[in-house]
């Protein structure tokens, strides 16, 4: 039976009294206690799902001290921390976020929206520990017929026309550009060299994160890597929208074990701008396969979740969004992505 307790810690007893009563309406175990030297063991014995907590007041210079004492008891790294206070400045925002709190409310007469914040979130670990959402996933794609382009047996993925001419440049426009010594994500107006550009928002921090940590790899090896250089010329083209000159340096690079899957991911948002939408679920679901890193496997879930959601499959967008959230609670704007489509179902 899933873990569906709360405890409240609130000084101010008809703050605490009321929201006790309406939690425990709504059918969940409610514990309240008040700020005490015991109050780290008591919450640890406790274990409870969700921590409902204001800043402590008699600790001006400190006052988010108990949120740190429960990030750091091992017994409560499974609870969620809920921020009740009477006003949100943005220094108490900013203090939340360095201690990894998402969810944080104000106090009014009308406390509805803490109650469905509640609700949301166990509905959200709705799901057994021991189900594996990809699975799941696996076997309701299954019941779905895919039509790909292209005769049977097509991978789904796009290839040039016979013909066209989108072999990058060579020669003396090559020589133009400067040698991929280090990654740089090229802005579509272009970017001076030795400068990274700023990313746009689809290449976002996933691009950064990828060519940085393959720098970091190559670096052992003294030299920048042929594959290396297909993906940084395949994120150029990409943020041009050249996307068939994309497609063919990310189909390269993707040979290289360490590029594999984020190059795939890549050409699964390229499958998605183009309107493919059957080929990029694909595509996402072998990078899926194909990545050795969580971080990876989680925005090849992701990427399937928007391409559902473009599809107007919301309910299925929904439940893969919140197998990413799941995992990560933190995995870029998961959170708000199923907040807006809840209010979509």
């Amino acid at each position: 039976m899933s873990n569906k307790s709360i405890a409240i810690i609130e000084d101010d007893y008809t703050t605490k009294s009321q929201l006790k009563v309406r939690l425990e309406k709504a059918g969940y175990k409610v514990s309240s206690f008040t700020t005490s030297s015991k109050l780290i063991a008591q919450l640890a014995a406790m274990g409870p799902a969700i921590i409902i907590m204001d800043k402590d007041p008699a600790n001006p210079k400190k006052p988010f001290w108990i949120i740190e004492h429960i990030k750091k008891e091992p017994k409560l790294k499974k609870s969620e921390i809920f921020a009740y206070l009477k006003e949100i400045e943005v220094k108490d925002e900013i203090a939340l976020r360095k201690h990894k709190v998402t969810s944080y409310f104000t106090k009014t007469n009308k406390i509805n929206y803490i109650i469905e914040g509640v609700k949301k979130h166990f509905a959200l670990q709705g799901r057994p520990e021991e189900f594996d959402p990809w699975i799941d996933f696996l076997e309701m794609q299954q019941q779905i017929q895919h039509k790909y382009d292209g005769p049977p047996g097509a991978t789904g993925r796009l290839v040039a026309p016979p013909g066209a001419q989108v072999i990058p440049p060579s020669g003396a426009q090559q020589a133009k550009e400067p040698a991929a010594k280090q990654p740089l994500i090229p802005s579509p107006g272009g970017a001076a060299a030795g400068h990274r550009a700023p990313p746009t928002e689809e290449s976002s921090d996933f691009l950064t994160t990828i060519q940085d940590k393959v720098v970091e790899k190559d670096k052992e090896k003294k030299a920048t890597s042929p594959a290396l250089e297909n993906f940084n010329k395949g994120v150029s083209f990409y943020n041009k929208e050249q996307y068939p000159q994309a497609l063919i340096m990310f189909e390269k690079s993707r040979l290289d074990k360490m590029l594999q899957a984020k190059s795939l991911i890549m050409i699964g948002k390229i499958h998605r701008h183009m309107n493919n939408m059957n080929a990029a679920i694909a595509t996402f679901k072998e990078a899926h396969h194909a990545a050795e890193e969580t971080e990876t496997k989680l925005e090849s879930r992701y990427q399937i979740a928007e391409t559902m959601k473009k599809q107007g499959k919301l309910q299925e967008a929904y439940n893969m969004f919140a197998t990413v959230y799941k995992a990560d609670k933190e995995f870029k704007d998961t959170r708000n992505k199923l907040i807006d489509l809840k209010k979509s179902l």
